[in-house]
């Protein structure tokens, strides 16, 4: 019998064309025009060195405002100097001298890279006809381009507003800026995966990192927060001290700011044991407060005069980070398809064929690999935040206060040890746990042979 059902009407594109004119077979879409991916790669990439220095250039302009004696000129090369020292270049404005990066508007100039490349990225196969091998080849194009014209739009600045050398000594780091920021955002818009090329479990590395480095960043600020209100009094002298207006405290709230990634990286290097110093003979642990004359700068209030009993407390944070990294890289068991072998986590592992069966009872191997991720992720961590606390470190002066920042190589054992004490830890007991288990898993029945009797013959 009939059904009866109902037709969505269908949408008829009509066009009128003289009889001369060529049929039109599609109809161009609105919108933005195509741009190649390598012009804009280079145009965008360029524009932010020159996005960086307009910023720098409102601030700087707005404190100029407050202190109108100050002669344009002058202002014109604090300007060029401050944008220096975002890229880690050595900047002088008469009669100050310092070498220490903001590192918040390093790192956002490089996620905005990071914005452009993803962007730029997705233009390079919109069909998604390329190959693997040719993605990842325009991927290092992507990244070379927006590195190059990067560091090139900064040394053409650099040559305007700074001296030769200086202009010359900003080319690697600007390099480097936006070539990791273009390399993070390039594998994103191209849906590139670099972890398809490890095997599982080292695939979650990544994450450990990140688990571990939030970890000690957390407990950077909680020291940095107690050591603000246990010190209050000395912040507020060092305030009452620079007696700003209106406008000078939002600049010094800004100035901090700008500053918060290195003095995280600092308060880092206090929670683990390494320390902190201030110039040469200078010296700030949770045991030890070695510490002269400091500028009027109220973060440095939060120093303690002579040390405590709680301080000590603040140790615990580096093996917390490890545990917490190899906890991420040991949550849950990983089945390698082509060993059928399985990590702690569960009491069960995956054959070729798709059955389950229990763990085997040799358990040393898979105990000494469960540790050994665990040393990884531990040792990963540590490595990345002594990477980190490295880019904190500078100079504000020729004099007294050199070498601020983390204590190196101190700050090399003192952040491996302690963190890789602590996935160590916790590789122990997840291995513990799964030999526990698996040591009660029951044997598989084997199939019992039929007897044979004595007088049995070929004839049966």
């Amino acid at each position: 019998m009939p059904t009866s059902h109902s037709t969505r009407p269908a949408r008829l594109p009509l066009t009128v064309s003289s009889p001369g004119e060529p049929e039109a077979s599609e109809t161009a879409p609105l919108g933005m025009p195509h741009v190649p991916w390598l012009a804009a790669a280079l145009v965008w990439s360029a524009a932010v060195a020159v996005m960086g220095l307009a910023t720098v250039a409102v601030l700087v302009i707005v404190g100029w405002l407050t202190a109108l004696r100050t002669a344009p000129s002058a202002v014109v090369q604090t300007v060029g100097q401050v944008w220096l020292s975002v890229h880690g270049v050595a900047a002088e404005v008469h009669p100050l001298t310092w070498h220490l990066a903001p590192l918040t508007v390093t790192f956002t100039l490089g996620a905005v890279c990071a914005v452009v490349a993803h962007h730029v990225a997705g233009q390079i196969d919109p069909d998604g006809v390329a190959t693997p091998r040719s993605r990842w080849l325009a991927w290092a194009g992507l990244v070379a381009a927006c590195g190059v014209a990067y560091a090139a739009a900064c040394g053409l600045i650099a040559s305007l507003v700074a001296t030769p050398e200086q202009a010359g000594a900003v080319l690697a780091p600007s390099f480097a800026l936006a070539a990791t920021g273009a390399a993070l955002g390039g594998l994103r818009g191209a849906e590139l995966d670099p972890g398809s090329f490890l095997p599982g479990r080292a695939r979650r590395l990544p994450g450990a990192i990140g688990v571990g480095v939030t970890v000690l960043a957390a407990g950077a600020l909680l020291a940095l927060a107690v050591g603000l209100v246990a010190h209050h009094e000395q912040v507020s002298a060092a305030v009452e001290a620079l007696g700003p207006d209106a406008v000078g405290s939002a600049l010094l709230v800004l100035l901090h700011l700008s500053y918060g990634p290195n003095i995280v990286g600092w308060a880092g290097s206090y929670v683990l044991g390494a320390g902190v110093t201030f110039g040469p003979g200078t010296l700030v642990t949770p045991g030890t407060t070695q510490v002269g004359a400091l500028p009027a700068v109220p973060v440095f209030g939060a120093l303690p005069v002579v040390p405590s009993l709680w301080s000590w407390g603040f140790l615990a944070v580096g093996p917390l980070a490890g545990a917490a990294a190899a906890w991420w890289m040991l949550r849950r068991p990983v089945t390698d398809p082509d060993t059928h072998a399985a990590t702690p986590g569960g009491g069960m592992w995956t054959r070729g064929n798709g059955a389950m069966a229990p763990f085997p009872r040799v358990h040393m191997p898979l105990a000494a690999v469960t540790i050994g991720w665990a040393a990884l992720a531990g040792l990963a961590t540590a490595a990345v935040w002594v990477g980190f606390s490295w880019l904190t470190r500078g100079d504000l002066g020729t004099a007294r206060l050199v070498g601020m920042g983390p204590v190196f190589p101190d700050l090399l054992w003192w952040a491996a040890g302690p963190i890789t004490a602590g996935a160590l830890v916790v590789g122990g007991i997840v291995a513990l746990r799964a030999h526990r288990r698996c040591s009660g898993a029951p044997t598989p029945p084997q199939e019992e042979s039929e007897p044979v009797g004595v007088g049995a013959s070929a004839a049966s």
